[in-house]
């Protein structure tokens, strides 16, 4: 008795983009908790001063600077007249 191994075995196409799909779901949601308790990290969280400094802050603070400078000049104009 021989026994034959189907030549169909290996390819599982549906199966690799479920699971492939899971994967990125799961990393998905695995970076969305860890923003969640390190908003520091994170570019699109409101800055606090009471955070530590992380990888976005620089980039908060510059946020926060072009929105200083045309205030102010808006601000100097309006005063001129």
């Amino acid at each position: 008795m021989k026994l034959t191994i189907s030549r169909r075995i290996g390819k599982f196409v549906f199966d690799r983009r479920v699971l492939l799909l899971l994967v990125l779901v799961g990393l998905f949601i695995a970076g969305r908790s860890w923003l969640a308790v390190h908003p520091e990290h994170n570019p699109w969280a409101p800055l606090d001063l009471n955070d530590p400094k992380g990888w976005a802050t620089q980039q908060k603070l510059v946020a926060l600077r072009d929105d200083y400078w045309p205030a102010t000049q808006y601000w100097n104009e309006a005063m001129c007249l």
